[in-house]
């Protein structure tokens, strides 16, 4: 493909390296090994849907960031977290030009099954996504402030001082203004 032999030429390695992060991700092993949990309902999406998925949510972001500062992806059912892989690499080549996406990207997702969402807390952290996962039912106990942090996995990128700098200005304007 024409996309393949650009990027073969690209400045960037950890790019090429992410554009062909779905063939050898955990996703695939999940085939393989039939992970799939049809009691659960679980059905891993093809990296291709997410990636369509991806290319209709993140080209609206960089208004979002200008306002402010960062913007948030969340995936309610993660999964092995191909959605939020997909956004991670369709943001590294939309906001790439203007902003490093590790720095104002923040990547959430939540799944019922620990299996699941434990591959997607790999991948993202792999990948260098700041974010977490929470394991537990969206539906009966969705992710909300002043939770319990027992079934969260945060991912290194989120402790790093970006991050860390951000929690903090958030908990003082929530404080000035309780209505953010």
């Amino acid at each position: 493909m024409a996309w393949q032999s650009w990027l073969s030429c690209s400045p960037v390695p950890s790019l090429r390296w992410r554009t062909t992060l779905h063939r050898t991700s955990l996703v695939q092993s999940t085939r393989v090994f039939a992970f799939n949990n049809r009691h659960l309902g679980q059905v891993f999406t093809p990296y291709n849907i997410g990636s369509l998925a991806a290319a209709t949510t993140v080209g609206g972001m960089e208004e979002l960031i200008e306002k402010k500062g960062f913007a948030s992806i969340h995936d309610c059912a993660v999964g092995s977290g191909v959605m939020l892989i997909a956004a991670a690499n369709e943001a590294a080549s939309v906001l790439g030009r203007r902003y490093n996406w590790q720095n104002h990207l923040l990547f959430v997702g939540q799944d019922v099954s620990k299996t699941a969402g434990l591959m997607a807390y790999i991948q993202l952290s792999l990948l260098g996504c700041a974010g977490y996962i929470k394991i537990g039912d969206s539906l009966s106990d969705p992710i909300y402030a002043g939770d319990s942090l027992d079934n969260y996995w945060f991912t290194p990128l989120y402790f790093s001082d970006v991050w860390e700098v951000r929690r903090v200005l958030h908990r003082h304007a929530v404080l000035i203004d309780p209505h953010k």
